[in-house]
């Protein structure tokens, strides 16, 4: 009900703005109660669910949102990388990230990129920069696999810690 509840106001948000409104229901999962408060409060939380540009459009023009904000400059990096992903990187060398990010930022590129990183939406792995849920999914696979490889005795130790603790509860 919290959910339908939310719904209209979404919805009239989205509309009132030109953006879709069948997003809304995917917005409220994301935000819950705070959904309109979120996108008043930074248009580009709309960035999992609608292209930078588009958002960006709104943002310049309706919200008079200057070049160089913080909350674009870290929308616009993570659109960066998620178009690395569209291509089949889950990870993007710093270096290229950087010229990516120079064509709207010049030489705040660096900087776009260190408030990104500020903000944990983005994680560096040597060399290479990853948005959030990559990097997640990566250290939760990884992990798995040490697991998994672990020698036979190890696991089997596990296994018995584990059933004797599920026993005793």
């Amino acid at each position: 009900w919290n959910t339908l509840a939310l719904e209209p106001a979404v919805v009239s948000w989205l509309d009132e703005r030109g953006f879709e409104p069948r997003i809304a229901a995917k917005i409220i999962a994301l935000y819950c109660a705070q959904s309109v408060d979120a996108m008043e409060t930074n248009p580009y939380c709309l960035l999992p669910f609608m292209s930078f540009e588009k958002i960006d459009a709104f943002a310049r023009t309706r919200l008079n949102m200057a070049l160089e904000d913080p909350r674009r400059m870290v929308a616009a990096t993570e659109a960066a990388l998620y178009k690395s992903i569209d291509q089949g990187h889950t990870a993007t060398p710093r270096a290229t990230l950087i010229s990516a990010l120079q064509s709207s930022f010049g030489e705040k590129a660096e900087q776009a990129l260190d408030l990104t990183l500020s903000q944990a939406v983005a994680f560096t792995s040597g060399p290479y920069v990853q948005a959030y849920a990559p990097a997640l999914m990566e250290r939760e696979l990884e992990t798995w696999v040490r697991e998994v490889q672990r020698p036979a005795e190890t696991q089997q130790e596990m296994l018995l810690v584990t059933d004797g603790d599920s026993l005793n509860e």
